[in-house]
C-alpha cells in the first residue's frame, strides 16, 4: 500500500502577522498590543495543529521584539534625559547671572549720573554682585573665561540709548542652541544662533 507523501507543516498567518506588526515600530506605542494578540493566537494556533503549522519561532521574536524596544526606550531616556536638564540648569544659571549683572550696572548709573562703568571689572560692580562666579557662564567655570560689555557700551549714559530694550549690553555665545542676552533695559532673553545678535 502506497504511502501519502508527508505534507510541509504550513506556517501560521497569525505568526506572520505578529512577526511583521513587531517590525513596525514607528508606529503608537499602544499599537505594540498588536504583536502580543497576534503572538498568542498564533501560539494557541499551533499548540492545537499537532505539528501541521508551524511558525512558534516567529510568534515569539513578536512578542520580544517589542519589549526589547521599550527596554531599550527607557535606557535611552534615562541616559539622554539627566543631561538635557543639566543643560537647561545651566542656561538658566546664565540668564540668572546676566540679570544680577543687569541689576549691579542699573545700581552703579543711578549713583553716577547715569554713566555705565568702563567694563564689569569695577570694585563697584564686583561688590554688588557678590560673587565672582556670577560674572562667569555656568559652561565657562573651567576656563574662567568672564561676559564683557559689547564695544562702545562701557562709560556712556543710559539715556544715550535710544531703545534699551533692543540695546544689547552682553551677548553669551557658549550654549548649543542660542545666545543669551543682556539688554540695557535690564532685561534678559535667549536669541537664537539663527537670529541677529548684535547690537
Amino acid at each position: 500500500m502506497a504511502q501519502e507523501p508527508t505534507q510541509s507543516p504550513k506556517t501560521s498567518v497569525y505568526a506572520i502577522v505578529a512577526f511583521i506588526t513587531s517590525l513596525v515600530m514607528l508606529m503608537p506605542l499602544a499599537s505594540l498590543a498588536l504583536p502580543f494578540i497576534f503572538a498568542i493566537m498564533a501560539l494557541s494556533e499551533i499548540r492545537k495543529s499537532n505539528g501541521t503549522i508551524k511558525g512558534k519561532e516567529l510568534a515569539i521574536a513578536a512578542i520580544v521584539m517589542p519589549v526589547v524596544a521599550i527596554i531599550l526606550f527607557i535606557a535611552m531616556t534615562l541616559v539622554f534625559l539627566p543631561h538635557h536638564h543639566h543643560t537647561n540648569a545651566m542656561d538658566i544659571g546664565c540668564l540668572n547671572n546676566l540679570k544680577t549683572i543687569g541689576l549691579s550696572l542699573q545700581m552703579y548709573a543711578e549713583d553716577s549720573d547715569g554713566f555705565l562703568p568702563d567694563s564689569l571689572d569695577n570694585s563697584y560692580i564686583r561688590e554688588s554682585v557678590g560673587h565672582e562666579k556670577i560674572f562667569v557662564c555656568p559652561y565657562c567655570q573651567k576656563t574662567g573665561e568672564k561676559y564683557e560689555l559689547l564695544p562702545g557700551i562701557g562709560g556712556k549714559k543710559l539715556k544715550d540709548f535710544d531703545n534699551p530694550k533692543e540695546t544689547q549690553f552682553i551677548i553669551c555665545r557658549h550654549h548649543r542652541k542660542q545666545d543669551n542676552v543682556l539688554y540695557a533695559d535690564g532685561h534678559v532673553s535667549q536669541v537664537h544662533k539663527d537670529e541677529k545678535t548684535s547690537r
